[in-house]
């Protein structure tokens, strides 16, 4: 992989490869079936042993570091001639002297249910990125679900870069993200990789969480493959989350041919449905299949939402140094907290004026979808930089290989490779982006951890302050204006609190979040409790 000191190589920073091999059309004369077709049904596992291995054998080609030609770095003539960029004396290694992988066993497909591959599409039909472009032996006439989605999470783990911290809300937030996105978006299953301690000692597991849901809606796989390198993306030596791209790749390949649309997503991310015209997420994408027959991929474009203020209370976990503190009745920030709820709570609790943090964290008493819901920018969200962190509903029968925010190997790239593409998207009608005032948008709701908050009445710009930089504080200060409905406000509906209307507003919340989904997450909550 290119260093990054030279530029970093985004064609191949993924780390993970699909390749299309040639196969032969059937196993012998006799077979009415492909090979393909034969390996989909299962038929080629006779008593649980398999009848057909495969060997693996790379071809190794001097290395290529410019991103150029034919889909190969480095490589200039279009389509690619090996003896125009390597010349007529190049010899590639012998088979024995590049490594081989032998006898690998071809199992089971994660899914066998024949009466699915008995279905047989025209093969003169239009290839075009439709159904028709799948091999007939693939189709699928009866997919158990419509919508489900991936989770890779952990019990608890540290943030990325070098801070010493550890997040454990992870059962919080999968309890939450399971119930919003089970019981109200209308998901139909969700596979959680379990990324936790699994040793059969440990408790630190998210099994307690799944066990609340019925099988039928949430499948827990432990995934105990660990994190080989945490770094952030601008370190010198980027993070590879090798562990996460594999239990996607795995959820795709295991379950992808049994549901018409898929999702991979965090805990901490929501897909919110925005207008009046849909009643559910699903009902909304119901509607997408059915008039939007050439859409593959549905992209949400993403920003970190932030805490509202509105929402958090004064930090009271384990001491920290930079929480370390008191706000005395004298201080100048105390005099703008004496008029919040937190010092009349702490009167009647210490009978004094005095905070004994500097810094602020979530309410156990509200959701994690109400305490960020404040969107740092006006919908829609920026076209310049949302982008990189989309997050994608997609076609599993389209979209073969698919890493995190983009989708890497559609059937489309394989069917014309030849065709140019552009760079981390699909071209149009395939995907396209989510309309945020009319259809719905991602609400990433990631912790904002108490040390970050540290003295943030003196980071966030008081009202009328034009000097002060907004991107220094760390919580949200909510406008009076609101997302989805400008007369809210006027309504009645949305109160200011004393210590947001202190200080110029950095974040939007949205109305629908407000007046019906926070709502319907607490009873459902309640319910399962």
């Amino acid at each position: 992989v290119t260093p990054l000191e030279k530029g970093h190589d985004e064609q191949i920073w993924n780390n993970i490869h699909q390749i299309r091999c040639p196969v032969p059309e059937k196993i012998n004369e006799s077979e009415k079936d492909s090979l393909i077709g034969a390996i989909a049904s299962g038929r080629t596992v006779l008593d649980g042993v398999p009848s057909i291995y495969v060997d693996l054998i790379p071809i190794r080609t001097p290395a290529r570091i410019d991103k150029e030609g034919y889909g190969i770095p480095g490589v200039k003539s279009s389509p690619f001639k090996p003896n125009e960029e390597w010349g007529d004396s190049h010899v590639l290694p012998l088979v024995e002297a590049s490594g081989r992988w032998s006898n690998i066993p071809v199992c089971y497909p994660p899914k066998v249910d024949e009466s699915t591959y008995d279905e047989r599409i025209n093969p003169q039909a239009e290839t075009s990125g439709r159904d028709a472009d799948v091999p007939p032996e693939l189709v699928t006439k009866n997919k158990s679900h419509f919508l489900v989605g991936c989770v890779w999470a952990s019990h608890s783990f540290s943030t990325r870069g070098n801070s010493l911290s550890t997040d454990s809300s992870t059962s919080d937030r999968l309890l939450e993200f399971l119930t919003y996105h089970l019981r109200i978006a209308g998901f139909d299953h969700v596979y959680v990789y379990d990324n936790s301690d699994t040793t059969e000692s440990s408790k630190n597991t998210l099994k307690s969480v799944t066990d609340m849901f019925s099988p039928e809606q949430v499948t827990r796989i432990p995934w105990p493959h660990r994190v080989c390198n945490n770094n952030r993306p601008a370190h010198s030596n980027p993070g590879v989350r090798s562990s996460q791209y594999a239990a996607e790749a795995s959820c795709r390949a295991r379950y992808g041919s049994d549901t018409t649309w898929m999702a991979t997503l965090d805990v901490d991310e929501y897909l919110i449905l925005v207008g009046d015209e849909y009643t559910s997420l699903r009902h909304w994408l119901e509607h997408i299949t059915e008039t939007e027959q050439s859409t593959k991929i549905l992209s949400f474009f993403q920003t970190r939402a932030l805490p509202n203020i509105d929402t958090m209370v004064p930090y009271d976990g384990n001491p920290t140094g930079v929480c370390n503190g008191e706000i005395n009745d004298g201080d100048s920030a105390s005099s703008l907290l004496a008029r919040h709820k937190w010092g009349k709570k702490l009167n009647r609790l210490n009978g004094t004026d005095v905070l004994k943090s500097t810094c602020v964290m979530k309410d156990p008493n509200k959701t994690y979808m109400e305490t960020y819901n404040c969107e740092p920018t006006v919908h829609p969200k920026p076209d310049s930089y949302a982008w990189r962190a989309k997050k994608q509903i997609y076609r599993p029968d389209f979209v073969l290989n698919h890493f995190v925010h983009y989708s890497l190997v559609t059937r489309l790239i394989l069917d014309k490779p030849l065709k140019e593409s552009p760079r981390f998207a699909e071209r149009r009608p395939y995907e396209r982006r989510v309309n945020e005032l009319t259809e719905g948008y991602l609400l990433h709701s990631k912790t904002t951890v108490p040390d970050s908050t540290s003295q943030w009445y003196n980071e966030c710009p008081q009202k009328g302050d034009t000097t002060s930089k907004k991107d220094k504080c760390a919580v949200g200060i909510p406008a009076a204006e609101v997302l989805g409905e400008k007369s809210l406000r006027e309504k009645g509906n949305i109160q200011m609190s004393s210590v947001s209307s202190l200080f110029e507003s950095n974040c939007f919340r949205h109305s629908r979040v407000l007046n019906e989904w926070v709502p319907k997450l607490e009873l459902a909550l309640r319910n399962i409790s």
